[in-house]
């Protein structure tokens, strides 16, 4: 899902942290997949953008994937985070069971307070948050319709299945003599 607003985004240098295969055709050059596994990314060079696509969520470890995505940051670095809202997990359980849905690998169901608080408490300011997808299937133009009608009326956000925050580091400010 991320993958689809990556060509908007304009960027000296930027990289997509995703084990799942499959590269976008309109991919920018200044973007790169690290197609590894999330705890395992450990930047060699700083970046405009930093897209966790899922990561927190299917991580054991989310401090480390924080912690290397701060080395991996300047102070105009913008960090983009998707994953499910927590209330679905229920719902996606149930989907998987019936082989409606191909089983994910989701180990955390985090909310967007408790991400929020894991960001701060590692170095990071919450910026923006946003929810898109409140009818994930097509179903005839039904999906579509109640998605489009879910953003005009923001009483429906928070049961939205797609979860998106932009934030970005925070560095000390070096003390002046």
């Amino acid at each position: 899902y991320v993958k689809n607003f990556v060509p908007n985004l304009e960027a000296s240098r930027g990289v997509i942290v995703d084990p799942s295969p499959g590269v976008p055709e309109t991919l920018p050059p200044a973007f790169q997949i690290v197609p590894s596994a999330y705890e395992e990314f450990v930047p060699d060079q700083k970046f405009d953008y930093v897209i966790l696509n899922g990561a927190l969520g299917e991580t054991q470890d989310i401090c480390r994937i924080l912690k290397n995505v701060k080395a991996a940051s300047h102070p105009s670095t913008r960090i983009i985070i998707y994953q499910h809202n927590h209330i679905w997990h229920e719902i996606i359980r149930l989907a998987e069971f019936l082989k409606i849905k191909k089983r994910g690998t989701i180990q955390n169901w985090i909310s967007v307070g408790d991400l929020t608080s894991s960001l701060k408490g590692m170095g990071f300011e919450v910026i923006r948050t946003f929810r898109r997808t409140i009818f994930p299937l097509h179903l005839a133009g039904l999906g579509p319709l109640l998605n489009f009608l879910s953003d005009v009326i923001p009483v429906f956000d928070l049961l939205k299945l797609d979860q998106f925050m932009i934030a970005r580091p925070i560095f000390p400010h070096p003390t002046l003599p």
